[in-house]
């Protein structure tokens, strides 16, 4: 779990450390004590298995030299070794010896799970359930149960941890020796606060003091006026409260808590003749039913001679508990999977003039993105504007920055122009640097997804008058200016041209069939003011004619074709050079951004009027056109452009330091086919990019290289966009001397992949992600979420992945589809999804759909798209299934091989011949479309199915379903996640109460909470790829709009909070008040 450590100031918000992290310890003990024998041996197997995983991360962070998360490791892997032993009384030997194969893959889980809490108090809970099962809390000696928990349970559990870290950094384990376990420590220096992954709208947890062990507090009744709001024979307390059901051995026959933090009122203990055995301890807590907050009583039966040992663990986390009882939201909070370097088309970037560090970059599918200087890394600043009905903002398509005001960001957002998008633009405004926005709706089209968005940048801001913006238009509607800082436009009646190319006229409606319009507005700062204005404006147009860039001359009242320009090619970027007072221009004879055969590079001077070619090379060393363009605002005359779209054998960078008139390249040909390269590359924060995938290729500096810029402020730095990601480096001025230079990926926190398809089999490999562009990845565990692959999907590489599935009975056989028919489409991994194989029955003539495998690997289902449904087994050839219809949903049966189900229109099929027949199956009611169909990883006969009607269930391989809930309907891709224990999470894009957005629910589909929020868009319902984890309980992967893909899940094993705890309920017996409503599942249900 990624945290951070910063000093806090507030004491109101301690109580929130505790709440999820004290229930879970309770929870745990609960099932703890619910356990047999044999699960005891268990439970130190998965201890061993953690230290061993702690172990992997220690020598992990060695490698990477992260001294803190170095100690921490090292803490959790001598003090679960040492102390398991202790509390077995076996040697170290022993130890790693518990345990047997077939309680491997649940004690990697258990641990993995265990590992991700962010505070020690879990972890130390975790030993007290050994503790109390085999009764032996009490083997301790009074002293040192005492001084113990004054350790652990006296403090804040924030304070714990960072102490602990800090005590381990001087070389003072206290828990590495029994010898050191008496000492008594406390924590010097400044409080900090923990902030980790935890529900939205919940304030960072933090704990500001210790709190007194259960000696010091007074054995006083409460005060009056709290005694008085309790009705004794109704009511419970209002804060949290240990209450025991008999009388106790040692403690005060009285309550042991807190009510609003002024002490707990006594309970009437019944007497009894002999001393408990066991007692029902009674734990007075809000905790929530399902995704709700709801304050209950639970019961855990506890042994009682442990007593003792337990109310002062727990007692002081109790009362910092009390005051947190306000109810949280159920959303998480979400988090990106760190695929790294990018994964799409960066079309813009800017540097704002004058404030530095300050810079914007713009995708055309995945929003805007602020650069962090320090670390070159980038934070998505649009994601909240991106719900279902605003989708379309994923698409930027320009961008500006106020010369005046480094706070203030403009972008044009909208996706299509074409009749795919039926949603008119906008132009969006923060004043804080991206943190809130506010929109000004525009009464058409923008297409931040369509041809000639790399040309630009359309949007600028007047750098005499912040009230003053020009937006040039597309679909023939001309130029527009604001004159309130954007809160409204009006058109520019004067300015006539619209830019009136079409790349493909008779593709009506379609992608290519759209006037792209204008290209460009570039404020010439130089020029004075008209009317407290800039004089001289200069507009470019989607035009390849004499007439394609525009001036005027008096701040925008008047305009005309700027004299004597050429021809032939259309204009891609300006940039003005004001200590020359210069305007450098980029063409090329397409609008980009995957056209260019031919271009030119011009320098305008504006002082004479005169136009210089300066393009750098000419005839048979010219077949590709200009894209981006950057100037050295530092040094007059040095320039640096781009080829645009050289696909062999790279594309070409030139620089030039005498403004145009000689060049350099960054290669050359030396000997063909060799070449002499002038830069190195260095991409460790997205080592994929280089290790398998651009050395398949020679394309290494990228294609589509529509951006490209420096850096006003720092003439070493520079950046420039590509299709697969954003280069640049911090040393360019070393071209001019040693002619070398570092190129990076400098896209660190743009996770901009076309996600196609997500799958995460239990008990293998974490995360599988299908990709668009890119081939897909694999994420072997859940401690690589965060850390960009070594290396995508190889041998073969698909151009793009659409679908992925792994055998249910088999995890570790994992199949994957692409797109480009011509090679064989279909690939096979044996090893969860590590290394791969082309399957030899895959025609070459069949690409694209989606997939399923059968439980044991030996059969295959695609639902292709180009030939129907086919089906092959053992690697055989591929044959049509006579009995579906093209196009149809398919998946398969997680543990039965034999079962496939299929579904199309309103018409659900079942398989029990591996997919040789299907037959019609149970009836769907009144759904008209089957979206999605999943089957429960490790139960036969368990479905879900995704319909325009809501989720439909079924526990008898379809025969028959029933609609799970009338609250969530128009439901499209469902997925099942590990919850609690042996039980299930499902998943559920659709339009529930908050509106179109994710639902959670822990009821098989009966109860549905949002779990996005409203501040996190996920785009349109309709698209988004969603899949729930099979290793790491309570989380869920989405993939927004193809954006990226999104994880999260709280820091309990639950979903959103505290799911409703389902434990393993033999006899379909419920233990002790989970739910409200007691329902309880058995293994054989999903729960």
């Amino acid at each position: 779990m990624d945290f951070e450590v910063k000093p806090i100031y507030k004491r109101a918000e301690k109580a929130k450390a505790l709440e999820k992290h004290e229930r879970e310890v309770l929870r745990s003990i609960k099932k703890a004590h619910a356990k047999t024998a044999e699960q005891i041996q268990y439970q130190h197997h998965a201890a061993k298995q953690l230290a061993q995983e702690c172990e992997f991360r220690h020598r992990e962070s060695v490698q990477h030299g992260d001294e803190f998360l170095r100690d921490f490791l090292r803490c959790h892997f001598e003090q679960y070794l040492d102390h398991i032993r202790i509390i077995s009384g076996q040697t170290l030997e022993e130890v790693k010896m518990i345990g047997n194969e077939k309680d491997q893959k649940l004690g990697v889980r258990q641990c993995r799970r265990l590992f991700n809490a962010p505070v020690l108090s879990d972890q130390i809970g975790y030993l007290l359930w050994c503790e109390l099962r085999q009764g032996k809390a009490l083997d301790h000696s009074h002293e040192r149960q005492t001084e113990v928990m004054t350790e652990r349970g006296g403090i804040s559990m924030e304070d714990a941890r960072v102490g602990h870290a800090n005590e381990l950094r001087h070389g003072q384990n206290e828990y590495s020796s029994s010898a050191n376990y008496r000492r008594t420590k406390t924590w010097a220096g400044t409080r900090h606060s923990i902030v980790f992954s935890r529900p939205e709208g919940e304030a960072p947890v933090s704990a500001s003091a210790p709190v007194s062990p259960i000696s010091s507090i007074p054995e006083t009744e409460p005060p009056k006026e709290i005694s008085q709001k309790m009705d004794m024979k109704k009511r419970k307390p209002a804060g949290a409260c240990l209450q025991p059901e008999a009388d106790l051995p040692g403690p005060p026959d009285r309550a042991i808590g807190t009510s609003r933090g002024q002490g707990c009122r006594q309970y009437h203990s019944r007497k009894i003749r002999q001393e408990p055995s066991q007692l029902n301890l009674r734990v007075h807590i809000p905790v929530r039913d399902g995704f709700s907050t709801t304050s209950k009583r639970s019961r855990i039966p506890v042994p009682a001679k442990t007593w003792p040992f337990l109310a002062m663990k727990f007692l002081p986390s109790l009362q910092l508990l009390a005051a947190a009882a306000a109810p949280v939201s159920a959303a998480f909070t979400w988090q990106n999977v760190k695929i790294g370097g990018g994964g799409g088309f960066v079309p813009g970037i800017v540097f704002h003039p004058t404030a530095k560090g300050v810079a914007y970059a713009r995708t055309d599918i995945g929003g805007l993105y602020r650069l962090n200087a320090d670390d070159d890394s980038w934070t998505a600043v649009t994601d909240g504007i991106t719900d279902d009905a605003n989708w379309h903002n994923w698409g930027v398509d320009a961008l500006a920055l106020d010369p005046q005001d480094e706070n203030a960001v403009y972008a044009a957002v909208g996706m299509y122009t074409n009749d795919w998008d039926p949603n008119n633009g906008s132009i969006i405004k923060s004043t804080d640097k991206g943190a809130t926005w506010s929109t000004t709706a525009l009464p058409f089209k923008v297409g931040g997804n369509m041809p000639g968005r790399g040309t630009g940048e359309r949007l600028a801001v007047d750098p005499a008058n912040s009230e003053i913006l020009y937006f040039g238009a597309r679909s023939g509607n001309g130029l527009w200016k604001s004159t309130d800082a954007g809160a409204t436009f009006a058109k520019v009646s004067s300015f006539t041209a619209v830019g009136t190319y079409i790349a493909d006229p008779t593709d009506v409606g379609g992608y290519n069939g759209d006037i792209q319009g204008l290209t460009f507005v570039t404020f010439d700062s130089t020029s004075g003011t008209t009317d407290g204005a800039t004089s001289r404006i200069f507009v470019g147009t989607a035009s390849n004619d004499t007439s394609s860039v525009y001036v005027s001359e008096d701040a925008g009242a008047t305009w005309a074709a700027v004299a004597d320009q050429p021809g032939t090619f259309f204009p891609h970027k300006a940039v003005l050079q004001p200590a020359e007072k210069a305007l450098y221009l980029t063409y090329s004879d397409g609008t980009g951004p995957y056209d260019g055969t031919l271009g030119a590079v011009y320098r305008y001077d504006i002082s004479n009027s005169t136009w210089t070619n300066i393009t750098p090379v000419s005839g048979s060393d010219l077949y590709f056109g200009f894209g981006g363009i950057g100037v050295d605002m530092l040094v007059p005359g040095t320039i640096v452009v781009a080829s645009l779209n050289s696909w062999w054998p790279d594309a070409q960078i030139f620089r030039s330091t005498d403004s145009g008139a000689t060049w350099s390249k960054i290669w050359e040909w030396s000997s063909y086919p060799d070449m002499n390269l002038y830069y190195s590359e260095s991409t460790p924060k997205a080592p994929w990019i280089t290790t398998g995938f651009l050395d398949t290729d020679t394309k290494d500096l990228g294609w589509m290289i529509e951006c490209l810029v420096i850096d006003p402020l720092d003439s070493d730095h520079w950046l420039y966009g590509t299709g697969l990601t954003m280069f640049g480096g911090h040393d360019l001025t070393n071209w001019d001397t040693i002619h070398n230079i570092t190129i990076q990926s400098l896209a660190d926190g743009i996770e901009e992949f076309a996600v196609l398809d997500l799958a995460s089999p239990p008990g293998g490999s974490e995360l599988l992600a299908a990709v668009g562009d890119d081939s897909g990845f694999t994420f072997a565990s859940a401690s690589f979420l965060r850390t960009s692959p070594n290396t995508p999907w190889m041998n073969p590489i698909f151009t793009s992945t659409t679908s992925v599935d792994y055998a249910g009975a088999s995890v570790q056989n994992v199949i994957r589809i692409g797109n480009s028919a011509g090679t064989q489409q279909v690939a096979v991994s044996a090893d969860g999804g590590a290394t791969w194989n082309a399957y030899s029955g895959a025609d070459t003539t069949m690409a694209s759909g989606t997939v399923a495998y059968s439980a044991d690997a030996d059969t295959v289902l695609w639902s292709t798209g180009t030939s129907g449904v086919q089906r092959s087994q053992y690697q055989a050839t591929f044959s049509a299934v006579a009995s579906l219809p093209s196009g149809a949903v398919v998946a398969s049966d997680k543990q039965n091989n034999t079962v496939f189900y299929a579904g199309s229109g309103s018409s659900f099929y079942v398989s029990t011949d591996t997919g040789a027949t299907f037959a019609t199956a149970g009836s769907l009611g009144s759904a008209t479309a089957i979206r999605d169909i999943v089957s429960n990883p490790l139960s036969s006969a368990q479905i879900f199915v995704s319909t325009d009607v809501g989720v439909f269930h079924s526990t008898d391989y379809g025969a028959s379903f029933t609609l799970t809930s009338t609250t969530l309907t128009n439901t499209y891709q469902i997925a099942l996640g590990l919850g609690s224990g042996s039980t299930w999470n499902l998943y559920a894009f659709g339009i529930g109460a908050a509106g179109a957005r994710l639902y959670g629910s822990a009821d098989n589909g009966a109860s549905w909470t949002d779990i996005q929020g409203d501040a996190q868009g996920f785009g349109s319902i309709s698209g988004a790829i969603l899949e729930g984890s099979g290793n790491t309980a309570g989380q869920v992967w989405e993939q927004r709009w193809e954006y990226l893909v999104d994880y999260a899940g709280d820091v309990d094993d639950d979903v959103a909070g505290d799911i409703c705890v389902f434990d393993r309920c033999p006899d379909d017996h419920c233990l002790a008040n989970h739910c409200a409503d007691d329902r309880c599942a058995d293994d054989n249900n999903v729960g």
